[in-house]
């Protein structure tokens, strides 16, 4: 942030470190789980819903999902 000829910083969040326990196979599982249901939830709508690709490994994967 910019204000009266001085660059401040200043934080939203701070994210806490935490040891990971889950096996390699929970955390696909979880993962999947949150993107397909966080995907999900945004493809409610009333009209016609369309995708724009990148090409980047997100976008296809949101895309990929979705359809």
């Amino acid at each position: 942030m910019y204000y009266q000829d001085h660059v401040y910083t200043h934080h939203y969040f701070k994210l806490k470190d935490k040891n990971h326990t889950d096996t390699i196979e929970e955390t696909i599982y979880k993962v999947r789980k949150y993107v397909t249901t966080s995907i999900q939830h945004q493809l409610l709508s009333d009209v016609s819903i369309t995708s724009m690709l990148s090409g980047g490994l997100d976008s296809s994967i949101l895309s990929a999902i979705a359809y």
